[in-house]
């Protein structure tokens, strides 16, 4: 007999696949739409949450993804990107021009660093595969 986790979980995984189709077939033009909102919507949410002299997470952008890399050439920010571990789970490391290495998910991390305290990252950003027009 289903349960209702699976039927969740079935549901997820089909709108997860649409959503998928619809970011990776937008025009040019709407992905650079959506990068003017982004930027403008960080510097909103910096200049409101972020706390001076800590780091700012952000993550290395996947195909159809926003690309907020240009945070860390705002006013010399300190950020930090994940490196994916199968044995020690997600950690934020500092990144600047530092040589970066693919981690366990095959994604670009920053190699040979020490991972940051939590509580030395005053704001975290991750991408979304949808939102809808209030966020």
């Amino acid at each position: 007999m289903k349960n209702i986790y699976d039927d969740i979980k079935s549901i997820k995984e089909i709108k997860r696949k649409e959503y998928y189709l619809i970011r990776n077939s937008n025009s040019s033009l709407i992905h650079e739409k959506i990068k003017l909102n982004v930027k403008s919507t960080l510097n909103i949410l910096l200049n409101k949450y972020h706390v001076e002299g800590k780091y700012i997470g952000i993550y290395w952008p996947l195909k159809g993804e926003v690309d907020i890399r240009f945070i860390k050439d705002i006013n010399n920010q300190k950020v930090a990107l994940p490196s994916s571990s199968k044995t020690r789970g997600i950690s934020y490391h500092h990144w600047s021009n530092n040589q970066l290495e693919k981690d366990s998910n095959n994604i670009p991390a920053p190699k040979g660093k020490d991972p940051i305290n939590p509580k030395n990252i005053s704001i975290l950003f991750i991408p979304a595969l949808a939102i809808d027009q209030e966020g």
